[in-house]
Order: structure tokens, then sequence, then C-alpha cells
């Protein structure tokens, strides 16, 4: 597992920073783990790993449990990640590459915003495509 979770976190260094990928590494080490955890164990802020955090949610990478409201006990929200996804973002050029001969450059424009942005929702993308067209 650690030569995996060396190369994911060399992937989402390259993708999105030095602080996510610390996060990363240190989730796929460890394993799932609260957010107090994760401040301890990669030695950042609590600001640094949550803006980390969203990120890597943002683009699928990582997952949380939220906890069932209880009366009686506070229960804290676990983090996990998916090394799979993560390794698949080495094939993007590929999958970009597909669509362009498949849908043409506009399909490969849709993805494209999807790969940069995560997830979107329709109005979203429209807008940044318009705003792309616009510009060329």
């Amino acid at each position: 597992m650690s030569v995996e979770a060396r190369l994911c976190k060399e992937i989402v260094e390259e993708e999105f920073g030095i602080f996510p990928s610390e996060v990363t590494y240190q989730l796929l080490i460890k394993g799932r783990m609260p957010l107090g955890e994760i401040v301890r164990f990669t030695n950042l802020n609590r600001r640094q790993v949550r803006e980390s955090l969203t990120v890597l949610i943002q683009h699928g990478l990582c997952y949380f449990t939220e906890p069932i409201t209880s009366l009686t006990a506070r229960e804290l929200t676990y983090y996990v990640i998916d090394a799979t996804k993560i390794l698949m973002r080495l094939r993007m050029g590929s999958i970009l590459q597909l669509t362009n001969d498949t849908f043409g450059e506009e399909g490969q424009d849709i993805v494209n915003q999807i790969f940069l942005n995560g997830r979107m929702t329709l109005d979203g993308l429209k807008a940044t495509l318009a705003l792309d067209y616009d510009s060329k």
C-alpha cells in the first residue's frame, strides 16, 4: 500500500498542490480518520486540512460519513480516500482523446471542464462553456 500511497500522493500533488497531497497520503496510510486526527498527522492547520478535503470531495476522490444526529453523543465525521479514483486520473489524456474522436471538440471541452472543476451542475457547466466559447 505504501507504493500506491506514494504514487497517489504524487498524482494529487501534481493536480491540486502540496496540502491535498499530504492529506491524501495520510488517509491512504492510516485509513479513515476524523478531521482532528488528519490535522495531527499532517502537521497542517485545520483550515488547510478542511480546504484540502473540500477539493478532494469536489473531485470525487474523498468520501465522508456523516453521523446520524443523536441527542446523547456527538459523533465524528470520518474521511476516507479512494485510491482507485486517484489512479484513474492518469488516464485523463486518453479519455480526452477518445472523447474528441467520438464526440468532437465540443464533447472534449465538456469532459475537460468536468476534469478541471470536479462535480458541476448542468447550469454551471453551461455557464463555464459559454465563457470559454465567448473568449475564443
